[in-house]
């Protein structure tokens, strides 16, 4: 019988060219009496005999590393075990719609329904799949030689276990070793294929691959140290950040309002020299301010320090931790940029003045 291809796009999201399908969690606290918000008996959404050669590509479950010829080392052995793969199912609109209402009456104060939390097999029971879908689908994985290890309370999830020859003769994919970063990966080559009959209760397949997932947060720096120059041992001090300043001078509802400070001088008096900061010597706190937060490329704001001392001059201190001195140092900050990180301008050195300084 001939071949037919129709390709669906995976409803529950992916990411990297992979689908992930996740199944649906609740807390499960004690229920009690709740409105009726079920939409009655979920409706088989498997109506049709299952055709082995009538298939339905599950598109998006390709991993963009085995789309690269660069990082394939070769199919791995029919043998090698695959554990703990998963299908995703769907379950039928009408019960997605009830749920979706139940989920909004569970957080409306004013809903009879608020905070009646329900089990993951309550949840299954009332919205999940219809069980002749269930009962369908485990046995044709059963039918392929796959190990059916669990369906998951909710009744959304099949977990199963087979090898990679059972996966590419039930999914019509390979599965080969990959080198990924330099380490020894292995994934599906091309998006997996189920009967016809099939797809409308399935959103797809997951875990075809070792592949680790990247995370999407990009870490910052945590500008906290526990040891400070010439502090004592052990103190630790919270460096100051540009969004530390909007917060400390209320800058934030000038720049809601539009006003930015542009154009403006700022004059600091200070007990202590800028680290690295001697007449005629480099800004150093300045410059490494400007660094470390990405301003540098901003050149229109200046700084000019200007020392007046009554006494001789003291030993050169870093910010952070300095003693007083009896010298007054004289800053000048000149703004024609903004100081608001988020248009990408400049902002103003600071320096943090000792107990008891004036």
């Amino acid at each position: 019988m001939r071949k037919y291809h129709t390709v669906i796009q995976g409803l529950f999201g992916h990411c990297g060219g992979f689908l992930f399908a996740f199944p649906f969690l609740v807390l499960a606290f004690a229920s009690s009496a709740f409105s009726q918000t079920s939409a009655g008996p979920s409706q088989p959404l498997i109506t049709q005999p299952i055709n082995a050669g009538n298939l339905v590509v599950l598109s998006g479950n390709t991993r963009p590393e085995a789309k690269n010829p660069a990082n394939d080392l070769g199919i791995v052995p029919d043998n090698m075990p695959m554990p703990n793969m998963m299908l995703q199912l769907r379950r039928p609109a009408a019960q997605e719609q009830a749920l979706q209402t139940l989920i909004e009456q569970l957080h409306d104060p004013q809903s009879p329904n608020y905070h009646q939390w329900f089990s993951a097999a309550e949840i299954g029971a009332q919205f999940g799949p219809a069980a002749s879908d269930v009962r369908t689908i485990t046995g044709w994985l059963q039918q392929q030689g796959f190990t059916v290890n669990t369906v998951y309370p909710n009744g959304m999830v099949i977990a199963y276990s087979g090898t990679a020859g059972q996966v590419r003769a039930a999914f019509h994919t390979e599965i080969h070793y990959l080198n990924v970063k330099g380490v020894t990966r292995f994934a599906n080559m091309s998006d997996p294929e189920i009967p016809a009959a099939l797809a409308p209760a399935v959103v797809g397949v997951v875990a075809l691959h070792n592949i680790p997932p990247h995370p999407l947060r990009v870490p910052k720096s945590r500008y906290t140290v526990t040891s400070c120059p010439l502090s004592v041992e052990g103190t630790t001090c919270y460096i100051m950040t540009p969004p530390d300043l909007a917060t400390i001078y209320n800058f934030n509802p000038l720049f809601a309002a539009g006003k930015s400070g542009q154009g403006q001088t700022i004059y600091l008096i200070e007990d202590t020299d800028l680290y690295g900061g001697t007449s005629g010597g480099t800004n150093s706190d300045w410059s490494t301010f400007r660094s470390t937060f990405g301003l540098s490329g901003y050149t229109a704001a200046t700084l000019k320090q200007s020392i007046r001392h009554r006494r001789p001059e003291p030993t050169i201190a870093p910010i952070l931790g300095s003693t007083p001195t009896t010298g007054k140092r004289f800053s000048m900050l000149n703004m024609p940029a903004r100081p608001r990180p988020a248009l990408q301008s400049s902002s103003p050195a600071v320096q943090i003045l000792p107990p008891g300084a004036n």
